[in-house]
């Protein structure tokens, strides 16, 4: 057996220098050239921009390229919306193989914080307890809030960073 033509593709399963054929295993008389396809290694391709894209969307773009997506823990973030890619890795344009791994880091939202217990407060005092915290304050005045002491508050326990509470002034 004599080799003929030598090809060396990318593939998208082989490793570099593995041999692949159609006709493995068929017989060939000694004397005719045979092909022998030679694996290039996977095809190269370009990383795409997933920053402030959904999981389920940034996942599906990256398998479609053919590339393998790892997930890190989600981390929390008062810019990025909840489910929406916050980090990559490796970058957007940066050349990569099928088959590789891009790593995504996925936001879970704003953090969870401890919601003060304001009730019986000025609602001065009230206020900066609450916005210290991380928190909004809208504020109904009952009878114009002449006592100015916060009988009710709608919020309690705990709660993303960012919400309002809304105080009922006497």
């Amino acid at each position: 057996m004599m080799p003929g033509v030598v090809a060396y593709p990318p593939s998208c399963s082989g490793a570099a220098g593995n041999t692949s054929s159609e006709d493995a295993g068929a017989e060939v008389p000694h004397h005719q050239p045979v092909t022998l396809t030679v694996s290039g290694g996977p095809a190269p391709v370009t990383v795409t921009q997933q920053v402030g894209r959904g999981r389920d969307e940034a996942k599906a773009s990256l398998e479609e390229l053919g590339l393998r997506v790892e997930f890190t823990d989600d981390e929390h973030s008062e810019t990025v919306p909840k489910g929406t890619v916050l980090r990559q890795d490796p970058a957007d344009g940066t050349q990569a193989h099928r088959l590789d791994t891009v790593r995504l880091t996925v936001s879970a939202g704003p953090p969870i914080v401890q919601v003060p217990d304001v009730v019986g407060m000025r609602s001065a005092q009230a206020r900066q307890a609450l916005e210290s915290a991380g928190l909004k304050v809208e504020e109904n005045r009952y009878l114009g809030g002449l006592l100015d002491t916060v009988r009710f508050q709608d919020v309690s326990g705990e709660t993303p960073k960012g919400s309002t509470v809304t105080l009922t002034v006497w």
